[in-house]
């Protein structure tokens, strides 16, 4: 009897250890995959709300509505950066590093030629030559 309460025992505990180190491991993957995912789909549905912004300002540039369009995009533009830098710091596999300095480049090279531009004469209430860059840019 005592054998047997002594073998349900280590029974236990063997499986106790089993299931802290599964949920040790469910963490990490939570940890290194999914909320990095979690930080690139904020990324892209940012990405994807200024260019519809732009487009909507484009569309019906009223004052107050640029003014409150590029509000948003501000706001879109900080949490995109937020997000980004979280993903950086993250567990990033090689493949992932080098992803991720091809986006930083392209990010950047976006930036530069089509929505820092596209701001400014919106900024300047410059609504044509905001509407060109889209056109020419086929953003």
């Amino acid at each position: 009897m005592v054998l047997m309460a002594l073998l349900t025992v280590v029974v236990g505990l063997m499986g106790g250890n089993g299931m802290r180190l599964a949920n040790s491991g469910l963490k990490t993957v939570y940890e290194d995959r999914v909320v990095p995912l979690g930080q690139l789909l904020e990324v892209q549905i940012r990405r994807l709300a200024i260019r519809a912004t732009v487009n909507a300002l484009i569309a019906d540039p009223l004052p107050g509505h640029i003014q409150s369009g590029l509000g948003e995009i501000d706001a879109d533009v900080a949490a995109i950066n937020k997000s980004w830098t979280a993903y950086m710091a993250s567990n990033l596999t090689p493949e992932e590093q080098q992803l991720a300095k091809g986006f930083v480049a392209a990010r950047a090279e976006y930036a530069q030629i089509a929505i820092i531009p596209i701001v400014k004469d919106l900024r300047a209430s410059n609504i044509d030559a905001a509407r060109q860059i889209l056109v020419e840019k086929n953003l």
